[in-house]
């Protein structure tokens, strides 16, 4: 019931009289205890969804520490472990939210009067009014630079999530010479960056310097955590691979999906679930790698011919095979057919020649991989269902001229 593959019982099956202790000092929904949580040596660490909420370590004698989102996971369970327990206290008051405290700072900040501290905090809406307008994906140094370009008082609200635990709130401050961390609802002020645990900086306003890599993950009803990291222009496109594996009945290690063209694999990592690819920069197709910005790029690539030409994507897998003239490589316009494949083989349908008027009977047939090897600016066009007829141009610094010949009847 430890084991975090998702082979065995849910501690929460195990424990449901846990289940509901945990639902009770955090103030949540039972249903989000098996999603928020994660098992640590000798108790289960428990969470509230979102930014700002309290967390718990509990035992398996029901007793538990619960803090506020301002400490990691590590940390509480370390105070855990030493002996402290609060629940009895809890369970009569609750934890308060960190972005109520935030609120409350910035009150303060503003000049207006203060409101009331909740265990509820306000929404990232609510919050983003409150600061300096809507928050983005940023980084430590970016906020840093940015509060000193604005001079001494300048002040953002700053959010930040986890890999395990809640997010959190707090507030990065310009005062002196030096950016400090201010935690309102840990009372608490120190220097900048502070150690959160942060997978994710978020703060108000357009960064300058916008990341140039970012985490996209999810959690999968189990708990278990999946994620893959990539650029800022990638990340909706990785968040859909991302969110198709938090949704999966039985997700473990190993399991693999198709991504259009590209193969992807939930690989372990910790407790974790991290999505490797198919390693197509070296021979063969058993390497993985962590690097899944190429898979992407092309399903990307992909959607936009799609889109250009008004049709359904119908992607090609690139172990099917590709009827390939060597001439094509490299030439000044590639012709590329595709027709029905003959039933009962891997066949894409895919021409790729030279000759307009070429049959493709003798052609050989290659894997698709290896046209994405030898000629990838053509790949994408492979998304395009049977019955266009195309040329391409060369790649010409990232750009393709591309014309069809004949397209499918409407």
């Amino acid at each position: 019931m430890t084991d975090p593959n998702g082979t065995t019982q849910h501690w929460t099956e195990g424990f449901p009289h846990l289940t509901e202790r945990a639902a009770a000092l955090l103030r949540i929904d039972p249903a989000d205890v098996a999603r928020h949580s994660q098992v640590v040596p000798g108790a289960f660490h428990v969470w509230t969804p979102g930014r700002g909420g309290p967390h718990a370590i509990l035992g398996f004698d029901g007793t538990a520490l619960v803090r506020e989102s301002t400490f990691t996971q590590a940390q509480l369970h370390a105070a855990y472990t030493a002996g402290q327990r609060n629940d009895e206290a809890v369970a009569r008051e609750p934890i308060m939210h960190a972005g109520s405290a935030v609120a409350i700072l910035t009150d303060v900040l503003g000049g207006r009067e203060r409101r009331t501290i909740s265990a509820v905090g306000p929404t990232e809406d609510e919050l983003a009014a409150l600061g300096h307008g809507p928050f983005a994906l940023t980084t430590p140094d970016e906020i840093a630079t940015r509060l000193r370009g604005r001079g001494e008082g300048s002040w953002t609200i700053v959010g930040i999530d986890r890999a395990a635990g809640p997010g959190h709130w707090l507030i990065a401050l310009h005062q002196g010479d030096q950016i400090h961390t201010f935690d309102p609802v840990a009372n608490a002020r120190g220097t900048w960056p502070p150690e959160t645990g942060a997978i994710r900086w978020w703060a108000n306003g357009r960064p300058e310097a916008p990341p140039s890599r970012v985490v996209v993950d999810a959690r999968h009803g189990s708990g278990r955590r999946i994620w893959v990291e990539t650029t800022p222009a990638l990340a909706p496109t990785a968040q859909q691979l991302v969110s198709y594996y938090a949704g999966v009945d039985g997700l473990r290690n190993g399991l693999g999906v198709w991504n259009g063209f590209w193969w992807a694999v939930a690989h372990e990592d910790g407790q974790d679930l991290r999505i490797a690819v198919t390693d197509l920069t070296k021979p063969g197709i058993a390497a993985l790698t962590w690097d899944a910005d190429p898979a992407f790029t092309l399903l990307q690539a992909e959607h936009a011919v799609a889109h250009r030409f008004g049709v359904d994507r119908a992607p090609v897998r690139f172990v099917n095979g590709v009827r390939l003239r060597e001439a094509a490589i490299g030439a000044a316009e590639t012709h590329l057919v595709r027709r029905t494949p003959a039933p009962g083989t891997d066949e894409s349908g895919w021409l790729v020649t030279t000759a307009p008027d070429d049959d493709g009977a003798d052609a050989p047939v290659v894997p698709a991989h290896e046209l994405w090897r030898r000629a990838p600016h053509l790949v994408p066009l492979l998304a395009l269902p049977v019955g266009f007829h195309v040329v391409a141009g060369p790649d010409e610094g990232g750009t393709v001229a591309v014309r069809v010949v004949e397209r499918p009847a409407t």
